[in-house]
């Protein structure tokens, strides 16, 4: 293993909260690999019980999102 490849590093982080209604969630859902390989039948009812979970608690899903950015000098 190399070392000692970076210098002068710098760490960020950016934090932020999303907001989903109920179908917005669920065509975020259906962007995951392992929500589209369940089968048809298995996924619409996950998906059709996560809506209406969310349509009888609000209407509305908070995801905390992080990403985190490091930034250095190649030496």
């Amino acid at each position: 293993m190399k070392d000692n490849l970076f210098e002068d590093l710098h760490v960020k982080k950016y934090k932020w909260i999303d907001t989903y209604n109920a179908d917005e969630y669920i065509s975020l859902l259906n962007t995951y690999s392992h929500h589209r390989m369940l089968p048809e039948k298995v996924r619409k009812q996950l998906f059709d019980g996560t809506k209406n979970a969310i349509e009888q608690n609000g209407g509305i899903v908070y995801k905390s999102q992080v990403v985190t950015l490091f930034l250095a000098r190649k030496k």
